[in-house]
């Protein structure tokens, strides 16, 4: 890992979780001791809420939408039945697009396009911080930084997604007795 380049702290949030950002957002500059990037990413329609809360703040904002596939994103007309007859928007659901959450996660899967040289750290929106810390807290060569380590409990099938996600990301092959919860 690059250790001279620029931390970048990536959060993909939404309306629904403003409070809660803005709470990062001080956590961040209260306690952070270093010089990173954060980026947000919010779904277009919350960008001109997100920049009249933050106003004022060093964060930078950009739309998710430009980081996933339209087609994960609810179509017009859904939107449109779903404003004029929420109750009917079942008749609709091959244009619903996917849930908030799946967004957020291929957005993290893809935050890597906006700081290709950099280091990405990344904090969901409900994530503050109550001590002080650093880049040498972030970019430790102690190891990882919170693994679980449950062999004895883990489910059967939660063992192959731990050996899946390695052949998707391209890993070695290895145990599948823990997890990260961050790395």
């Amino acid at each position: 890992m690059n250790t001279d380049a620029r931390i970048v702290f990536f959060t993909p949030s939404y309306r629904n979780d403003l409070d809660r950002l803005v709470l990062m957002r001080k956590s961040i500059n209260q306690y952070y001791r270093g010089v990173a990037e954060h980026i947000v990413a919010v779904p277009r329609e919350d960008l001109k809420i997100f920049k009249s809360a933050l106003d004022g703040d060093s964060c930078k904002l950009v739309a998710q939408n430009d980081l996933v596939d339209n087609g994960y994103f609810p179509k017009p007309i859904y939107k449109l039945v779903d404003k004029f007859v929420p109750s009917q928007t079942w008749r609709f659901s091959r244009w619903a697009g996917k849930g908030g959450w799946i967004v957020q996660q291929i957005a993290k899967l893809n935050s890597f396009e906006l700081a290709p040289q950099s280091p990405v750290i990344v904090l969901d929106s409900d994530l503050f911080f109550v001590r002080p810390f650093d880049d040498r807290d972030l970019l430790s060569d102690q190891g990882r930084i919170l693994v679980r380590i449950k062999p004895d409990t883990e489910s059967g099938m939660h063992r192959k997604h731990i050996a899946n996600a390695r052949r998707f990301l391209g890993l070695p092959t290895g145990g599948t007795d823990h997890h990260y919860m961050s790395c």
